[in-house]
Formats: C-alpha cells, sequence, structure tokens
C-alpha cells in the first residue's frame, strides 16, 4: 500500500495516494517515514495543517530527520508563521550544513524580516554548496543591493553569468543593478539580451524601458514598448510608455496614454500620479491636483503621491490653514508607519568635526545645486565633517564634481527607506538636512524614522514638511535654538537674508535690449507654469492692456498651440490676455535657457511664489525682473524680492498688485533704463552679496554648532532627571 501511495503520487493523483497512505498507517503506524510520506503527500494537496501534523509525528520518532525538518518548516512558511519557519530552518541547517535549500530558504526569510546582513551569510553557505545556482545568485544580489554593496552585486552577478550565460533573470538583475549605479548604457545591454531571451517578460521589457529613457533613448524604448502595449494587459507597461512621450515633452500624446490606461486601471497610484505630472506641466494645476489627490486616495500610505498633492497644493491659491492641515497630515501617516531609530547619546563636540548629513534626490544638473555647491566649496572641515546621501537617481558630470565636495558619499536610491535610514545611523550623522521637502523624489520618508538626533529642512521647498520628527526649518524665523512659525512644524532659523548662488558655466553673451530692434516691448516669465496664479494672470492682462503692441513669453513644458489648450486659453481670456499676443516656448537645456533670456526686455516674477534660481539665471542674463514683496503674514515664498536687494535693485520691487503693473509699465516706456540696466545687471551680481557663499558658510557653521550645543545640553538634562526619577 505505502508503494502504491508513492506510486499515485507520482501520478500526479495527491488524493488517491493520501487515501492509500492513510491505510497504510492504520495497518503501521509506528513505521518509520511514513508520517514523513504522508506529510509531503498531504503538502501536495494543500492541506497545511494536517501535513504540518504528520511532520511533527515524524520528527518525534526522529528529531533530526532533514526531510521532515524542511518541509515542516516549508509548511509554515506557507502558513505565514515566518518566526516559527525560520527556527526549524536554522535547526536545518545546524542539523544538516550541507542543505542549500534550507539555507537559501532561510536567507529568503531573514529577507522578509529586514534582516539583509544575516540574510547574505546564509545565501553565502548555499552558494558554496551549489555556486551555479541561477536563483541564489540572484537573490544574493538582491540582498548586497539592499544593503547598499552595488558594485559587489555587479561582481557576483557578472561572475553568475560567465559559468551560466543566457539566464534572463541574472541579465536583467545585472541590467538593474548597473542601473542603480548610474551605468544605464551597460545596463541596455543586458537587459535588451533578458529580453531577447524572454520576451514576453513583461517586468525586464519595462526595466529596458526606464534604462532606455535614462540614456535618453526615449523614441527608442517607446519603439520597443508601443508594440508589446497594444497587446498586452500591463499598467507598468503602459506607464513606462507613456512616460517615454513626457520625456519627450509630448505632453497630449503622454496624457492619452495615461488617460486611456486608467480606463482599465482607476486605482493605479503610478498612472494617476503621472497623469498629475502632465497636468502640471501643461498648466492645469486644479486637474493636476485631482490626479494627485485620487493617486493619494488610492494609497493614503504612498509617500511620492501625497508629497505631490502637496507641492501642488503649495502653489496653489486653497486657503493656508487648509494647505497645512494637508502637511500634517502627511507627517502623521508616515510617522505612524515607521518607528525612530534608537540613537546613541550625543556627543559633545569639544573639538570634533560634527557630523552633518545632506540627503537629496538632485545632487545632478538642478536648480538646488546652484544654491549648495558654492556653501559646499566653503564649508570648514575642520569644523564639519559632510555626508551625502543621494536619494534620486540622476547622475552626471554634476553629481561627479559634488562626490569631490563631499567627505563621505552614499547612494541610497535603491534602498528602501528603512535600509536608507539605517546607513545615515551606522554613519552617527549629528545632524541630518533634507534639501528637497516635498519636492520630487524626496527623502521624507527616511527622515520619518529620525536617522540623526537633530534633523532639518532647508532649500529645496517653500513650505513646512509637516513632520514632527523635522526639527528646524533653515530660512526663517530667528536665531538658535529657533522660533515658532505660523503654518510650520518645524522651529525656523534665519539664515542670512538672501542666498548665494553661483555662476551658470554654460557661457551666453547678454545682447542689447530686443525692443530696440523689435519696436515693442517683450515680456516674459520664464518660471514653471504652476506657479503662474490666476490673480497673477490678471496682473499681466492689465500691464499688456496698457501696453498695445507688447507681447508676453511663457514656458510650458509642452510648446503646444494654445487653441489646442482649451484649460489654459481659459485662463488667459478670463485674465485678459489675448492668446494671439502670447508666444509660447517649451522647456531647455540651459544653455538654449539662458539664449531665450535674451529674447525678453522685462521678467514678471509670478507670485504668491516668485522665482528661485530662475530669477537669477534672469539676472545674470541682464533682464530686469518686476516682483511682489513677500507677504509676512502669510509666509508665501517670495524670494526674488531677497535676491534684487541684494543686488541694489529695490526698486523693481513692487509692495501690491497695482504697483506691480506700474513699475512694469514705467520700465517698459524707460527705454534708456532697460539699456543701462541690461548692460550693468551680469556685473552688479557679480559684485553682490549673492556671489559671496563663504558668509552663508560660515552662517551655516554657526547654526549648526549652536543647534547641537543646545540639543546636548538638552539630552543632558533629560538623562538627569530620569536618573533623579523626575520627568524632564
Amino acid at each position: 500500500m505505502r508503494l502504491l501511495a508513492k506510486l499515485l503520487l507520482s501520478c500526479n493523483e495527491a488524493a488517491a495516494a493520501v487515501a492509500m497512505m492513510e491505510r497504510a498507517l492504520a495497518a503501521a503506524p509506528h513505521t518509520a517515514e511514513m508520517d514523513f510520506e504522508m506529510g509531503v503527500m498531504l503538502l501536495a494537496l494543500g492541506r497545511d495543517v494536517p501535513a504540518e501534523q504528520a511532520f511533527r509525528r515524524e520528527l518525534k520518532r526522529t528529531p533530526e530527520h532533514g526531510g521532515a525538518l524542511y518541509n515542516l518548516a516549508f509548511c509554515l512558511d506557507r502558513q505565514d508563521r515566518e518566526d516559527e519557519a525560520q527556527a526549524v530552518y536554522q535547526a536545518v541547517v545546524r542539523a544538516h550544513p550541507n542543505r542549500a535549500d534550507a539555507w537559501f530558504n532561510l536567507a529568503n526569510g531573514y529577507m522578509r524580516q529586514g534582516r539583509s546582513a544575516e540574510a547574505l551569510a546564509a545565501y553565502e553557505q548555499a552558494l558554496a554548496i551549489r555556486p551555479d545556482d541561477p536563483g541564489c545568485n540572484l537573490n544574493l544580489a538582491l540582498c548586497l543591493g539592499s544593503l547598499g554593496r552595488l558594485e559587489e552585486a555587479v561582481e557576483r552577478l557578472s561572475a553568475a553569468l560567465k559559468r551560466v550565460p543566457d539566464q534572463a533573470d541574472l541579465l536583467a538583475a545585472l541590467g538593474n543593478v548597473l542601473s542603480r549605479l548610474g551605468r544605464d548604457h551597460d545596463a541596455v545591454e543586458h537587459l535588451a539580451k533578458a529580453v531577447r531571451l524572454a520576451p514576453g517578460d513583461i517586468d525586464k521589457l519595462v526595466n529596458l524601458g526606464l534604462a532606455l529613457r535614462r540614456c535618453g533613448r526615449s523614441v527608442e524604448a517607446r519603439s520597443i514598448l508601443l508594440p508589446w502595449a497594444q497587446k498586452t494587459p500591463s499598467a507598468a507597461l503602459q506607464n513606462c510608455l507613456g512616460l517615454t512621450f513626457l520625456d519627450d515633452r509630448q505632453l497630449v500624446a503622454a496624457s492619452t496614454v495615461f488617460e486611456t490606461a486608467l480606463r482599465s486601471w482607476p486605482d493605479n497610484v503610478e498612472l494617476l500620479n503621472n497623469l498629475g505630472n502632465v497636468y502640471s506641466g501643461l498648466g492645469r494645476l486644479d486637474d493636476a491636483m485631482t490626479q494627485y489627490g485620487l493617486a493619494h486616495a488610492a494609497d493614503p500610505t504612498s509617500a511620492a503621491a501625497h508629497s505631490n498633492l502637496l507641492f501642488a497644493l503649495t502653489h496653489s491659491n486653497h486657503d493656508l490653514q487648509d494647505i497645512y492641515a494637508e502637511h500634517l497630515r502627511y507627517g502623521e501617516i508616515q510617522e505612524a508607519a515607521a518607528e525612530p531609530l534608537e540613537l546613541a547619546a550625543p556627543l559633545a563636540r569639544d573639538g570634533r568635526r560634527l557630523r552633518i548629513g545632506l540627503l537629496s534626490p538632485d545632487f545632478c544638473d538642478h536648480a538646488v545645486t546652484y544654491f549648495l555647491r558654492p556653501v559646499l566649496e566653503q564649508l570648514d572641515r575642520s569644523r564639519l565633517e559632510v555626508f551625502c546621501y543621494a536619494c534620486g537617481p540622476r547622475r552626471d558630470a554634476v553629481t561627479a564634481q559634488l562626490r569631490l565636495l563631499a567627505d563621505h558619499w552614499r547612494d541610497v536610491d535603491a534602498l528602501p527607506p528603512d535600509a536608507a535610514a539605517r546607513v545615515i545611523q551606522a554613519d552617527n550623522v549629528d545632524i541630518l538636512v533634507d534639501l528637497a521637502g516635498h519636492s520630487a523624489g524626496n527623502g521624507l520618508p527616511i527622515m520619518a524614522r529620525k536617522p540623526a538626533h537633530l534633523q532639518v529642512t532647508w532649500l529645496g521647498y517653500p513650505n513646512t514638511t509637516g513632520m514632527t520628527r523635522v526639527d528646524y526649518r533653515l530660512g526663517l524665523g530667528g536665531d538658535p535654538p529657533g522660533e515658532a512659525v505660523p503654518f510650520n512644524t518645524e522651529l525656523g532659523i534665519r539664515l542670512l537674508d538672501h542666498p548665494v548662488f553661483t555662476a551658470p558655466t554654460v557661457d551666453v553673451d547678454v545682447v542689447p535690449p530686443p525692443a530696440a530692434t523689435r519696436g515693442y516691448v517683450t515680456f516674459g516669465c520664464v518660471n514653471k507654469f504652476i506657479k503662474v496664479s490666476d490673480q497673477c494672470l490678471t496682473a499681466w492682462g492689465r500691464i499688456l492692456q496698457r501696453l498695445p503692441g507688447s507681447r508676453l513669453m511663457i514656458v510650458l513644458d509642452e510648446a503646444e498651440d494654445i487653441d489646442r489648450s482649451e484649460t489654459l486659453k481659459r485662463r488667459l481670456v478670463n485674465a485678459g490676455l489675448a492668446p494671439e499676443r502670447i508666444d509660447v516656448v517649451e522647456k531647455m537645456p540651459l544653455a538654449d535657457f539662458l539664449a531665450t533670456l535674451n529674447q525678453i526686455d522685462i521678467a514678471l516674477d509670478p507670485f504668491p511664489f516668485g522665482g528661485g534660481s530662475t530669477t537669477l539665471f534672469t539676472l545674470w542674463m541682464g533682464v530686469p525682473v518686476i516682483s511682489l514683496t513677500q507677504d509676512e503674514a502669510t509666509q508665501r515664498s517670495m524670494t526674488t524680492p531677497a535676491y534684487l536687494g541684494a543686488a541694489d535693485l529695490s526698486d523693481l520691487i513692487a509692495t501690491d498688485m497695482d504697483d506691480y503693473v506700474r513699475k512694469a509699465v514705467a520700465l517698459a516706456k524707460d527705454a534708456p533704463m532697460r539699456a543701462d540696466l541690461r548692460a550693468t545687471l551680469r556685473a552688479r551680481v557679480l559684485v553682490s552679496p549673492l556671489m559671496r557663499p563663504q558668509l552663508l558658510a560660515r552662517r551655516l557653521e554657526t547654526v549648526f554648532a549652536a543647534l547641537w550645543d543646545h540639543h546636548v545640553a538638552r539630552w543632558g538634562k533629560a538623562s538627569e532627571a530620569q536618573r533623579q526619577g523626575r520627568l524632564p
């Protein structure tokens, strides 16, 4: 009967095999191996509980039975009893250290538990027994990646592929790791081969498409993805296809892809998010906020979707209290999902260097680096030790330059927030500085784990983070230890009255005002159109109405005909702007952007959120900027007045909307003044405090030292109170 049961099982007749084995057990219940064999048959039927019981009966007779132990652990795993399963797998490898399958499953369990170092050791044991096992080599590489040891992962995958060169999963894994290292051209080679070996594998297709996009080969990516997108239902595939249109600034085509895909996958967060990005690029802020809101509703825990909603709200006309409340919700959700890490007691400075961490997705050719880089060059390294944590995927020539300015560099973009936070914790960073706020790709979920004693936000976002675990916001407020600021969870710390800036490396000459040859004045706003409010458009309409023949240039992500964009056309008409007097240009590389500024006579700063690096580039090209002063009551971010004040151009700062219109019209009528500004603005900027980064560097050093000393003193008082049984 026992032999017959085994034959039935081999013929995939598991139910009949179990029935026959039950008869065999009834006849000889104490026969060795029979409970083990019964357990295997019950597992094949998916009857995990009786299978577990059978394996335990076998183990009572033979406690170190390798098969029974292994299958019991497997059975427990299938019941989601992971801790029990791990304990049994450990028993297997103690009793049978040559069981590669047990080491492998033990390692997988460690990975699920976030115990990457222990997982790595277990994978190494499995590979010592079966070095050519593709699954083990693959998972080992993923484990190394989770530890941030990407170069090692490349070495191990490359070695495995020498033994099995046509293994599609290994090729794809190598391609993905190379992408994480910024070596996308190499990644494409391996991912393309993986796709040839497994042409119907959507994950591999999508990863190839993403790598091609990062290489600037979006057209090629689209040609590969489109045939599959037309015949294979996949949200990821449609999302990647839409992104290829977005890369080429074909926003209308991108919106069609995302909108069509959302009919099939209406709750897909990435599709909703990216459609919001498209609408934002088209200047359709309300529509963008609707999509971001839907994405957030589909997954309230998605930090990226929530940040996009907050970014759009911040640049909207919504009530400040409502915007603040939504920021608070973000903080509550993210901090509820992550416990703060346990940190050692803070060390007093006592002559040592403070360890400062900078966290950003934009250590690359990005607006933030024009403000950050000159300060990094001037920081006193005898006082500060700088760690840069890159949480975004972009790498370029600017990245290489920034690496040289850091004492330590960590790529954490491929790590989940928990793992990235542990990297920062292990570096014993004293003060961690967020440089993105709720901008795209931000590291706020890492900050939610509180991997450093003090956490600060600076530069990249004109609003609060909404998080209680971010202690300070630099750039507003008072001196250390800071002061409460309306609509901010952080205490505000004053720096200078203006930022510092570095001149663009692209050399574009200033030319005379274009009105001199055209016969009419061209106004321009080259800021992101998401910053342009309806009140702003109304002011521009009043300016053009008072200056017949003048024109206005604006920048959109895609330079479509205004007549094709009903939303934009309606906003312009409602503001009194005739569409035929508007010139639309699309986003462009920096050199072309600077050359485009030569086509503008007067720049109009948007409000209530003004320009940052855009304003400084504009002044650099000799173009005067009319701006509105900051509303101190609402803390709206008008940075341009600070830049104009630092460059001795306060006459260009308006006190209200009527004054904004008057100043723009008056300057348009004063050709000699415009010519003088054109000829002298660059020189004014060069000699202004805007180009003296050492001032800000010294202020930051002082602020960091004061904040740290204050924190150490408070920690000491709290510890003393606890020792004496008192509340701090």
